[in-house]
C-alpha cells in the first residue's frame, strides 16, 4: 500500500482505494508483486544464519524473514483497510516463512485485523515521540496485540512508559527497542 501512496500521492491513493477498485486493485496486485520480488532478491543476497535470517530489528527467524509496512493506513478507515488493502498485504504474509509489519502508534486501529493474520508472524510498532499518540495512550493496543501475536516495540518513551511496557503479558514474545527520554521533556 506505501508503495501505491509513494506513487500516486497521498490524495489519490486514497480516492483510487475509495472510489475506483478495479485501478486499485490492479495497483497494489502489482505493489504485492514487486514488493515480493525484491524482498526474495534481497533473501537471495543475504547470507543465511542457523537456517534463518535476521530481520531488520535484529532478532533471528527461521526460514524467510520479511518486513513491510502500512504506514499510509493512518488515512484509512479500519473497514477499508480490511476490504481494499489487506488482501494484498496478506500476499506479502503468505510469500515468506517470517512476516513483520511495522505500524506507527497513530495507525493502531487496524490491529484488530492484523492480529487475526495467520501468516503475520510479529507487529512491531513505532511510538510517534513526540506528536503521539505515546505509548501510555496505545498501552491497550499494545497488549492486546501480545494476545495474540509478538510485539516489537521501538521509539521514545518516558520511564514511566517502559515500567508499563515491562509489565505487559506477552502471548509470544516482547521485544523493547526503546530510547528513554527525561520525564521533563514536554510534548509538542
Amino acid at each position: 500500500m506505501d508503495m501505491m501512496f509513494a506513487g500516486l500521492g497521498h490524495e489519490e491513493a486514497c480516492m483510487a482505494v475509495k472510489t475506483a477498485p478495479v485501478v486499485s486493485d490492479r495497483i497494489l496486485e502489482q505493489c504485492a508483486d514487486l514488493f515480493n520480488h525484491m524482498a526474495t532478491t534481497r533473501l537471495a543476497a543475504t547470507p543465511r544464519f542457523e537456517d534463518g535470517y535476521l530481520s531488520s530489528y535484529g532478532i533471528w527467524a527461521p526460514g524467510s524473514v520479511v518486513r513491510t509496512q502500512v504506514d499510509n493506513a493512518s488515512m484509512l478507515s479500519p473497514e477499508t483497510y480490511r476490504e481494499r488493502v489487506l488482501p494484498f498485504d496478506r500476499k506479502v504474509f503468505e510469500a515468506f516463512d517470517f512476516a513483520l509489519i511495522h505500524l506507527h502508534s497513530c495507525c493502531l486501529h487496524i490491529v484488530e485485523d492484523l492480529v487475526q493474520e495467520q501468516d503475520l508472524n510479529c507487529i512491531q510498532v513505532s511510538i510517534d515521540y513526540p506528536s503521539g499518540p505515546l505509548a501510555a495512550d496505545v498501552m491497550p493496543n499494545l497488549q492486546r496485540i501480545l494476545a495474540h501475536k509478538p510485539l516489537i516495540v521501538t521509539g521514545p518513551v518516558y520511564q514511566s512508559e517502559l515500567d508499563q511496557l515491562q509489565d505487559l503479558r506477552p502471548a509470544g514474545g516482547l521485544c523493547l527497542q526503546v530510547q528513554v527520554v527525561p520525564d521533563h521533556q514536554e510534548t509538542v
